[in-house]
């Protein structure tokens, strides 16, 4: 005898819910996969949010008065298994339900309609929570495992289908002005007005045309594959872009420190060869900002540092490197998100504010 709950929910004891594994005739078994990282995240949402199991309940057919198939929320039977709940909240479809709507039921269940409208996640979600729900806002270039490498494979696979030419990287060594040889970046290829859209690395499709300018205000890991091999950037459209932010901490040692600024100059003079502009990123810890000078030219006077709250003393000191570079009171330096205090930092100096795109909500000291 089947029991209700308030919300006029079927419970039914875990242990008569079968997965789909082809139990009816004619019905296809789940089609639908998951990544063992995309389960745990699964797992943590239900058991922070267990309401939301009454209003979005698992569909199930009956076999036998004690016996069902899940035909929708296949996934959340096993993460709830792994809960160890004892019931399951349930929409229990008719016996007469033809396989034909049953197939039916399955494909819409997992489909997801429509796109995600960017602008509105840049403006009112953080990404912390957002990942943390499953939606992956950074999931494009993440090279942290083997399925993504797979993914990227196929990336290439469809680009060259599109007679993209791409371009691994080649053992180059360029001009430098410096005792450490780091690359020396082109002066007239420095950016120039920001061009819209500005767009976090990894935010979108690889493939996506339609970027104008992008910055690596993300974690390293997402954009480390680059120095691998940068096609992707190369291939974008992209007309210019910010160099890659390398984690510089004042803990970081000198010598590793080097390195990474020479990786992320070498890439920015290398994006320059293919005719992308380039703004220098000034956001390095202060132990490093004699070393992040290096391979700029005198004169050169585009650049981009991230806003941060409570970090104001870091921001005007980008502001005088800044001025230093380009030899101008007012540089062309780029300040991204930070708040109603560094905006208006920003104003104040006559520089250019771009809010954050997916920490906006996040609230400011102002």
């Amino acid at each position: 005898m089947l029991k209700e709950s308030d919300s006029k929910v079927y419970l039914i004891p875990i242990g008569q819910i079968e997965e789909n594994n082809g139990q009816i005739q004619g019905l296809p078994t789940n089609p639908r996969t998951i990544k063992k990282d995309d389960f745990l995240k699964l797992v943590k949402s239900i058991k922070e949010t267990p309401q939301m199991l009454s209003h979005r309940q698992l569909i199930v057919y009956p076999l036998t008065d004690k016996r069902y198939v899940a035909i929708g929320g296949n996934q959340r039977l096993r993460a709830l298994k792994e809960l160890k709940y004892d019931e399951v909240p349930c929409s229990v479809l008719d016996k007469n339900t033809s396989v034909d709507e049953l197939k039916a039921i399955l494909i819409k269940d997992n489909n997801s309609f429509g796109d995600w409208d960017w602008d509105a996640i840049a403006n009112e979600w953080d990404s912390e929570p957002l990942n943390d729900w499953g939606m992956s806002v950074w999931d494009v270039n993440d090279d942290d495992n083997s399925d993504k490498e797979s993914e990227s494979d196929d990336d290439k696979e469809d680009a060259t289908e599109d007679n993209v030419d791409f371009h691994p990287v080649l053992d180059i060594l360029f001009p430098s002005d410096n005792d450490y040889e780091i690359p020396t970046l082109l002066a007239d290829m420095q950016g120039e007005h920001v061009e819209l859209p500005v767009t976090p690395w990894g935010a979108n499709s690889r493939l996506r045309k339609d970027v104008s300018t992008y910055h690596f205000y993300v974690d390293d890991y997402r954009f480390e594959n680059l120095w691998k091999d940068p096609s992707a950037l190369i291939n974008s459209g992209v007309k210019a872009i910010v160099e890659p932010n390398c984690s510089c901490h004042d803990q970081t040692p000198i010598a590793y420190g080097l390195q990474l600024i020479y990786k992320k100059r070498w890439l920015a003079r290398y994006c320059q060869e293919y005719g992308i502009k380039v703004y220098v990123d000034l956001n390095v810890a202060d132990k490093f900002i004699s070393y992040n000078k290096l391979g700029i030219p005198k004169g050169y006077n585009a650049f981009f540092t991230r806003g941060l709250i409570g970090w104001m003393e870091s921001l005007k000191s980008d502001l005088k490197v800044a001025q230093e570079i380009s030899g101008l009171e007012v540089p062309n330096l780029v300040v991204y998100g930070g708040g109603k205090e560094v905006q208006k930092f920003c104003q104040e100096h006559g520089l250019l504010y771009i809010q954050d795109f997916i920490n906006a909500k996040k609230k400011d000291n102002g």
